[in-house]
């Protein structure tokens, strides 16, 4: 009797297939699998003495789902102001894992994925404060940990009150992530808020008008922009 299982392949291979919903890890590359052929041994007197495996290993170009087959992890993401939860295949650090996985998001076909987190946004955390403020020159959501992508469309669009429908269902959802899922809220709001230089309450109401403030935000850069130099 003989069979054959997948062995093993190039990690750097390792894509994402599916929806969002639902996304699958696969691998398309050069992959090994291995032939078991299963050999039953007797003694002398024709009794049953054990097992014994032979193994044939073989390379070929192949397309696999691995996902069911790896240590990987779940991460909860958001992205266009809803969230996800995702599986992750990098089983090496944390920072590695984080690198990997916004690889695989942006062969996978999302826009947006900037290489350097603190380019493009800058942390004011003063004692005087109750928050962290931030400051960034362009549209941005952070997708999870430190990760972020440009997104313009989606942050101009930007309905609060969506917003927390979507985080109260990921909630419902994913009860175990909600450590992440508070984080992930909490860091966007603040970030929002920032960029159009409000207060969440005016972000809050059904009548905000972010034209305006965003017109209000530009003026202020310019003009700060103008007393720095």
């Amino acid at each position: 009797m003989t069979s054959l299982e997948l062995d093993s392949w190039f990690t750097y291979n390792d894509y994402y297939k599916g929806n969002l919903d639902c996304l699958e890890i696969w691998n398309k590359g050069n992959v090994r699998f291995v032939e078991k052929k299963y050999i039953n041994l007797y003694d002398s007197e024709g009794n049953f003495y054990k097992n014994e495996i032979i193994k044939t290993y073989i390379d070929k170009e192949s397309d696999v789902r691995i996902d069911s087959l790896i240590n990987e992890r779940q991460e909860i993401i958001q992205l266009d102001y809803d969230f996800y939860l995702i599986p992750t295949s990098c089983r090496l650090s944390l920072k590695e894992n984080r690198i990997k996985t916004k690889r695989m998001l942006i062969n996978y076909g999302l826009k947006g994925f900037d290489l350097d987190y603190k380019n493009a946004i800058t942390e004011f955390n003063h004692y005087t404060l109750k928050r962290t403020k931030y400051k960034t020159q362009r549209p941005l959501e952070i997708c999870f940990n430190d990760v972020y992508r440009f997104n313009t469309k989606s942050f101009m669009n930007f309905d609060y009150k969506k917003y927390i429908e979507n985080y109260n269902i990921a909630l419902e959802k994913y009860p175990n992530y909600k450590d992440s899922l508070h984080y992930l809220k909490e860091i966007n709001l603040n970030i929002i808020c920032d960029f159009y230089e409000i207060d969440i309450e005016i972000l809050k109401n059904p009548k905000f008008n972010r034209f305006k403030y965003a017109i209000k935000a530009l003026n202020n850069k310019i003009t700060n922009k103008k007393i720095n130099n």
